[in-house]
């Protein structure tokens, strides 16, 4: 009797494909699986449910939905699948995950108030399905058309009501649905519309929260001979990406407290945003590649994150809350001229506003406490205050080619990376000291000074203090023969680039030269190098390489297979291309150097190299590259006197009798090196001799009387580390005498000794031996009389 039946237990009927319809109207209860891929099934008179559970009716030919009245959950997966065409959600109803997926049929969907849709509740995938609802795209690469195939879904209508929470991918592919009734109270989950290609209409005025990827949209898939495949990469390496963001062309988020990552992506035609007051935080890439977007009040926003605005059309910047600016946040804006920061500092991250070339102000520069690495880079900025900041990243305000730029630092400036004013001009570094003479006070300019713990101005140039030396990050001034500082370790890269240097002369202790460190330096005719061993070229992976192949060097072939199956030649110099373990194709990891003027491979004018006659390494095919003259110049000093020049250097200023063994070891590597000539290049040699006799002096001491262990004073450079001993006034006065009465030397020296042991006072060393060599001359001097 089905007048009885009231429920239908899990996984009843699962797999009976030869059910089509079922009429039982007093079952209020569908258990999980119940029905689930009862392909044949389209049609089931039901009570009113109160319970229907997991996969009831997934995968059937369901054309219409029992009645949902009385149910207070829609299980996940319920109707995966099916070919219903409407769906109603009651108020209050809560929808499981996946509830309606796939649902290829669904045309329109209604949603009652303070509902909850669960994630991908009506998502259609992108796949290989059946049915009629397939959107043809293509692109052309080159001289090819690929065309590539997007599954949407058929929804055209949208209704929701207040205050529901719609999961993330809850209408997932609704590419069809031009506009969406949205009543007040909304939370919009993560891709909630991704996809959603034809969505012109919605109101946003009163949704609390916009999650990410909310109205964002991109395939990358090829259909090709029946074979779906992604990602699908073109011939130059690039993944192909068709927009499907939705082609809103203005949204009010006055009520959003948050505004999630990649929320509007690539929504082309949206113009204009408002925000409210309460909009704190704007996620990552949030209305990137919006290239229509002219207007928006950030005044407000106290977080940007990482190209939230990327290649974006806005024209001025009102950022005055903004505390933190994420990596790229405003790169690549073409239009923007203005920017106002906060004047209560602004830390910005890297390529903040890169690449916006019309961009000649900034407000409140001067408060920033953090610029990242490019964060100015290729702007129309002529000048920058960044007296405030703390860090100055690499490259943060560099131009395309040789620029007049002036910056002012600030003392509290402790980290910089590589030459942020590369292809900058900038005028030599100098401060204003005051000095008093003859009671007169005056003000002198000097070239050379220091910033902070880090950072210093040496002749007009920045350097930082690395743990073994120094770092030349950025040329400054008009000197075209250039001597950089000696403990310099390593010239950062592009530190040089597009000055109009002619010579250079580098120091003993240079151990690295960073990529591009003299490109465009297109006068430079010669670099003398004093190091012992060639500083190592550094290289980089530089796409300008491929750029219209203009720089490619221009002997020696290599042939790769591109993706597409094309050979592309490389004209390479007989270097093995660099391999990258993750390398989608050769030609894109290629790494030349481009250390001195132009690139390897394309250097017409070749500079002269004055190298160390004894020098290592210089004779590299590399070096060739650059240089079209060697020239042996002074003897420099090898690995073993470098090695003992720094074992000299570790010798502390204050020794004291604990510092024996660096002293010593010190001793031991000066004793290693063979040759005259090399020792003559320890200029820190009197450094050693003054330890020495110092830490003589205080074993001498330690055995008699004073403090053993008591620090001295720095010595002045060339001066012995050890106290002086007093010069005695009748000692002097006995030597004068004997001078004087013609006393033969023997005598005098057994007067002198006499009055030496007289005093009874401890000696120093070096005294110690003239008394012994005073009484060695007494004896000799009795015997021969």
């Amino acid at each position: 009797d089905t007048e009885k039946i009231t429920a239908i237990a899990s996984g009843a009927f699962s797999g009976n494909t030869a059910i089509k319809t079922v009429a039982l109207s007093k079952v209020v209860s569908v258990g999980d699986y119940a029905f689930a891929g009862c392909t044949r099934l389209s049609d089931v008179t039901l009570g009113n449910l109160t319970y229907l559970g997991r996969a009831a009716f997934m995968n059937t030919a369901l054309k219409v939905s029992p009645s949902f009245e009385a149910l207070a959950e829609i299980g996940d997966s319920a109707f995966r699948g099916t070919k219903l065409t409407e769906v109603t959600i009651p108020n209050g109803v809560k929808v499981g995950n996946d509830a309606f997926r796939d649902a290829f049929y669904l045309r329109s969907v209604t949603v009652g108030d303070n509902v909850t849709l669960g994630s991908n509740a009506f998502r259609i995938d992108l796949g290989a399905r059946e049915g009629d609802n397939w959107t043809v795209s293509s692109v052309k690469i080159g001289d090819k058309r690929i065309y590539y195939y997007v599954l949407t879904s058929p929804i055209q209508e949208i209704t929701v009501g207040k205050n529901v929470v719609i999961g993330d991918g809850a209408f997932y592919g609704a590419a069809a649905v031009e506009t969406v009734t949205l009543g007040e109270g909304a939370v919009i989950g993560k891709e909630a519309f991704y996809n959603a290609a034809s969505l012109k209409n919605i109101d946003l005025s009163k949704v609390k929260e916009i999650g990410e990827g909310a109205f964002y949209g991109l395939v990358a898939y090829q259909f090709t001979d029946n074979t779906l495949q992604t990602p699908y990469v073109d011939a130059s390496g690039n993944y192909v990406f068709s927009y499907y963001s939705a082609p809103l062309t203005a949204v009010d988020l006055s009520s959003a407290a948050s505004i999630g990552k990649e929320a509007f992506a690539y929504c082309r035609s949206l113009a204009s945003v408002t925000l409210g007051d309460g909009t704190a935080k704007i996620g990552d890439r949030a209305f990137a590649g919006c290239t229509s977007l002219t207007s928006i009040g950030l005044s407000k926003v106290k977080e940007i994150g990482e190209e939230a605005f990327f290649e974006t059309a806005l024209l001025a910047l009102d950022l005055s809350s903004a505390e933190t600016l994420g990596d790229g946040a405003f790169a690549k804006i073409q239009s923007l001229v203005s920017v106002r920061l906060s004047s209560d500092g602004t830390v910005l991250g890297e390529y903040a506003f890169a690449y916006c070339p019309a961009l000649v102000t900034v407000e409140n520069l001067n408060k920033v406490s953090s610029v990242g690495a490019f964060a100015f880079a290729e702007t129309a900025l002529a000048s920058a205050d960044l007296s405030a900041a703390a860090y100055i990243g690499e490259h943060a305000f560099m131009k395309t080619s040789p620029t007049p730029f002036t910056v002012k630092l600030g003392t509290g400036l402790t980290e910089i990376g590589d030459n942020p004013f590369a292809f900058c001009i900038l005028p030599a570094f100098t401060s204003t000291v005051k000095e008093s003479f003859n009671g007169v006070d005056y003000e002198k300019t000097v070239k050379s000074y220091t910033l902070s713990d880090s950072v210093l101005v040496i002749d007009g140039s920045l350097y930082r203090k690395v743990p073994n030396g120094y770092e030349l990050i950025a040329f400054a001034g008009d000197e075209k023969r250039v001597t950089v500082a000696d403990g310099t370790v390593r010239i950062a890269a592009m530190a040089f680039a597009g000055a109009g240097v002619t010579d250079v002369l580098l120091p003993a202790s240079l151990a690295s030269i960073g990529h591009k460190a003299f490109y465009g330096c297109d006068k430079l005719s010669m670099v003398s190098f004093a190091s012992y061993r060639a500083p190592i070229l550094e290289e980089l992976y530089d796409e300008a390489y491929y750029i219209s192949g203009e720089n490619l060097p221009a002997t020696g072939d290599y042939l790769f297979q591109t993706i597409e199956g094309d050979t592309l030649t490389i004209s390479g110099l007989g270097i093995v291309p660099y391999f990258m373990w993750n390398a989608t194709s050769a030609p894109y990891v290629i790494y030349y150097g481009a250390n001195f003027v132009d690139y390897v491979g394309n250097v017409e004018n070749k500079i002269v190299l004055v190298r160390p006659s004894n020098g290592k390494n210089y004779d590299s095919f590399i070096f060739d590259a650059y240089f079209a003259t060697a020239v042996s110049g002074a003897v420099a000093a090898d690995e073993t006197t470098l090695l003992a020049i720094a074992a000299i250097n570790a010798i502390p200023d204050s020794v004291k009798l604990s510092d024996k063994p660096t002293v010593e070891a010190a001793r031991r590597a000066y004793d290693l090196i063979a040759s005259h000539e090399q020792r003559a290049l320890v200029s820190n040699y009197t450094r050693l001799s003054q330890a020495e006799s110092r830490i003589s002096d205080l074993e001498y001491l330690q055995s008699g009387e004073g403090t053993p262990d008591t620090p001295t004073e720095p010595p002045a450079e060339d001066t012995p580390d050890v106290e002086p001993t007093p010069v005695d006034p009748v000692f002097v006065l006995m030597i004068v005498f004997a001078s004087l009465a013609g006393v033969s030397l023997a005598a005098a020296i057994v007067f002198i000794v006499l009055y030496i042991k007289a005093r009874k006072k401890p000696l120093s060393p070096d005294m110690k031996k003239i008394e012994d060599i005073a009484e060695d001359n007494t004896s000799e001097e009795t015997t021969n009389e």
